[in-house]
């Protein structure tokens, strides 16, 4: 635990993100949803600060589709964002839900997107490395 020492106090941030079709909610889910908020529980009981979120990724959804079921696809997000509160009411989680559209619209995320953009910018090595991160087909959206 010596990085968890260092940040102290800080929490430990655990962040689980999920893609989603229309399929319905797999009961798959179930286990990293539980996974996630256990062993924010265990690092709790050891003496830590820790913080669960799940990341219903609507936004992401909604590229792998086309325009036409952009909006659909964002109704599947808030119903995949309900369906985790309810598991988070069920079993007493502790889990943060938050929907990617959301966060990627928040100040904090698009100030500090804009600072990363400038650094990768400054470094083009850097910025060559990123790339090969992305696939292919999605390098000209991110």
């Amino acid at each position: 635990m010596a990085r968890a020492d260092s940040v102290a106090p800080s929490p430990i941030r655990l962040f689980y993100g999920e893609t989603y079709d229309d399929k319905g909610h797999p009961i798959d889910s179930l286990k990293y949803y539980l996974f996630v908020s256990n062993l924010a529980e265990s690092l709790r009981k050891a003496g830590r600060l820790a913080e669960a979120t799940i990341l219903v990724a609507d936004t992401a959804a909604c590229r792998n589709v086309g325009d036409e079921k952009k909006n659909y696809y964002m109704v599947l997000g808030a119903e995949r964002a309900d369906f985790v509160e309810k598991v988070n009411e069920v079993y007493k989680t502790g889990l943060r839900v938050v929907r990617m559209s959301d966060y990627i619209d928040s100040p904090d995320f698009i100030d500090e997107r804009g600072r990363i953009i400038e650094q990768c910018q400054a470094d083009p090595d850097l910025m060559e490395a990123i790339k090969r991160t992305v696939p292919e087909s999605k390098v000209e959206i991110e």
